[in-house]
């Protein structure tokens, strides 16, 4: 009986709440999409998308943005990078959830038996967030209906038009300006041959730099008092890898921005050392002058 007054309930809401977000136009400085996307859920929306940038047509992913936010003399301009800036956000950021994104016109969410709450219909589906200058950006899909027409599935203007900033503080190495961002997106979750060339060479010269601290420390050693001579001895170890350590962190993430297993394993590992040999570093300053 309970069960049955809140499923009233919830149609009664349902009729209440709009299904969508009615609009009089969308991207009118698109022109019509090349071959029909189905936009009529928010996975056949997000599928169309992604497989439109998997096809390298980004203008054909540019149709399941809406650019209303973009004067409409800008939209075509804009379009392709926006649709690539976002698939790059969208994988860099691991936000795509197959098993939450439904794939029902009206994104239906069907509560079970014990719920108080009967089932109900959504006009907007979060991707997930990301954090911009210390604020959360909702990422998702909004179902619009054109003029009267039949409604569809896009990613809102909101998200659009925030796309450039959230692609920006991802950030880029200096070496990736030389990158076109449709290689990139390729590059994504795959250990790349450029990404192993890249960390093959920063670790040569992270391993260049631990001998020269070294063998330096041994050398200026060799010309100071018995006193600085046993504390410089005592902390050449730690000090060179600390150094090599922070070099080696250094060029990875700003030399080249890496992705994927790469990225996730050599960040954990070079973090690691870092803390291990600065708590060595200071137990031995703190050993040599006691």
């Amino acid at each position: 009986m309970q069960f049955a007054v809140t499923s009233a309930l919830a149609q009664e809401q349902d009729a209440a709440q709009p299904q969508a977000f009615e609009v009089t136009v969308i991207n009118e400085g698109l022109g019509e999409a090349e071959e029909a996307l189905r936009l009529d859920t928010p996975r056949s929306a997000l599928e169309s998308f992604l497989e439109s940038i998997d096809e390298n047509d980004p203008a054909s992913a540019a149709h399941v943005l809406n650019l209303n936010a973009i004067p409409a003399d800008e939209q075509a301009g804009q379009a392709e990078d926006l649709a690539l800036m976002l698939a790059y956000i969208l994988r860099r950021h691991e936000l795509i959830d197959w098993r939450q994104v439904p794939d029902t016109p009206d994104a239906r969410v069907l509560p079970d038996m014990q719920a108080a709450v009967g089932p109900y219909s959504r006009r907007t589906i979060e991707l997930g967030e990301i954090m911009l200058d210390s604020r959360p950006v909702s990422i998702s899909l909004h179902r619009y209906r054109v003029d009267g027409g039949e409604p569809i599935w896009l990613f809102s203007p909101t998200v659009v038009d925030r796309v450039p900033q959230l692609y920006s503080d991802i950030g880029e190495g200096w070496l990736e300006g030389w990158v076109p961002l449709r290689q990139r997106l390729d590059m994504l979750g795959r250990p790349s041959l450029l990404e192993w060339s890249i960390v093959s060479g920063v670790l040569l010269a992270s391993l260049a730099a631990w001998i020269a601290v070294f063998v330096g420390a041994g050398v200026v050693a060799r010309r100071l008092s018995r006193h600085w001579r046993r504390w410089l001895s005592a902390t050449a170890i730690p000090l060179a890898t600390l150094i090599a350590a922070l070099l080696f962190g250094f060029g990875t993430e700003r030399l080249v921005v890496l992705t994927g297993p790469v990225a996730s394993n050599l960040n954990v590992g070079t973090k690691l050392i870092i803390l291990i040999s600065g708590a060595w570093l200071l137990l031995r300053l703190l050993s040599a002058f006691t």
